[in-house]
């Protein structure tokens, strides 16, 4: 039986191009981008990085070295192979240093979140009247964390299980098996809002700014395990700004334009006001932390066009960003 309008199928059909792209060698890879304006001062290398780096992989950094006035994807003049190496390299660096930071970050906001409701609730509070969920994304829910602890092969599941026959865990093991992910989730639901309250009071800062962020930093924690292109990503969704915020990031935090234009990367949904929020969760967890230090001085090594990162001009020159 058709249940679809063949003329209608038709129409739809012609709205595309067939595609019929071949696929090129390494030298052929290489070719195309020096047809269209790319310099390569080592070849050989280059081979050797594209047979270990998807062509698309790559395409992701040198696409704003392209010249806009042109067509047919052709390169700004002097774009040279070399450049989209760095970018890639710096990029891959950077990944694993907000990856280091991040780990801190969840693990002081596992153990906030597992104080408060234990002492709160006591240690069995994942119940349904605590949370905002309806019954079918309550019992999904609770349902996985029973197929998370009835799995685990860590030793202290093991013994949960032998000993004591729990279905669930106490909040003080169970957090330990939970994603960083769910446990946002479970934190954003909570009806409590003393209790929430009490949580994002650790880092002084608003429950509802502490939702946002950690929304934040989950996205970028996936793109970073996931080894996707971050350091001039253009977020589709921000972090909310805190107007009560206790350090000095407040003044640094780039709000969003008015009439933001489409060929300026110096706007909020930049990686720079991620690296903000990381630094002042870090700042609060471990005040002596060298992350940002860290942080300046790679992006000094590899002299990375920082504007991409949202970076203003004269951040060099901003007592914020100058670490002893």
């Amino acid at each position: 039986m058709n249940y679809f309008n063949d003329d209608a199928n038709r129409e739809y059909s012609q709205t595309f191009k067939t595609f019929n792209k071949k696929p090129s060698s390494f030298r052929e890879q290489i070719e195309k981008l020096e047809s269209r304006g790319m310099l390569f001062a080592d070849k050989d290398t280059a081979f050797f990085l594209l047979q270990h780096i998807n062509y698309y992989r790559l395409e992701a950094y040198w696409f704003t070295y392209y010249d806009s006035k042109e067509q047919d994807h052709r390169f700004l003049a002097d774009t040279n192979f070399s450049n989209i190496w760095r970018d890639y390299s710096f990029d891959r660096k950077l990944r694993a240093h907000i990856l280091r930071g991040l780990e801190r970050i969840e693990v002081s906001f596992r153990t906030q979140f597992t104080y408060f409701l234990a002492h709160k609730y006591g240690g069995f509070p994942f119940k349904r009247e605590y949370f905002y969920f309806d019954e079918t994304t309550w019992d999904e829910n609770h349902d996985a964390l029973k197929k998370i602890c009835r799995e685990s092969g860590k030793q202290f599941a093991t013994h949960l299980r032998s000993c004591y026959g729990l279905e669930i865990f106490p909040i003080w093991a169970l957090t330990e098996l939970l994603s960083f992910g769910k446990t946002v989730v479970f934190y954003k639901k909570l009806k409590d809002s003393t209790l929430k309250k009490q949580i994002s009071r650790v880092y002084g800062i608003e429950p509802q700014i502490l939702d946002s962020w950690l929304d934040h930093l989950y996205s970028v924690r996936n793109l970073c395990a996931h080894h996707a292109r971050l350091w001039n990503r253009r977020f589709v969704k921000t972090p909310k700004e805190s107007k009560n915020i206790r350090q000095d990031i407040g003044s640094r935090w780039l709000s969003q334009l008015q009439e933001p234009r489409e060929d300026d990367p110096r706007n909020e949904r930049r990686i720079y006001n991620t690296l903000l929020i990381v630094d002042y969760l870090l700042s609060n967890i471990c005040p002596k932390n060298s992350w940002k230090k860290d942080l300046v001085n790679l992006i000094l090594e590899y002299g990375i066009d920082t504007k991409r990162m949202g970076f203003p001009d004269n951040w060099t020159e901003d007592a914020y960003w100058i670490c002893d």
